[in-house]
């Protein structure tokens, strides 16, 4: 969903006087780096702790059907 909305305001070609606060104050935060560190960070944590779950998944499964 982020990522969506993230990539939207970045391409978007839209007239900046037209645009509201809330998009506008999105956007400045874009550019001083904050948002899209924030949001890498977080979703590289959720990866990771995914990727552990993935991993713990398999050897469950390995286990069981060793049984």
């Amino acid at each position: 969903m982020q990522n969506k909305l993230y990539l939207n305001i970045i391409t978007e070609n839209t007239n900046i006087f037209e645009s509201s606060y809330t998009y506008l104050e999105k956007l400045i935060k874009i550019l001083e780096g904050t948002t899209l560190k924030n949001w890498n960070d977080q979703r590289n944590y959720y990866l990771m702790k995914l990727q552990k779950v993935s991993d713990w998944w398999a050897k469950e499964i390995k286990f069981f059907n060793q049984r």
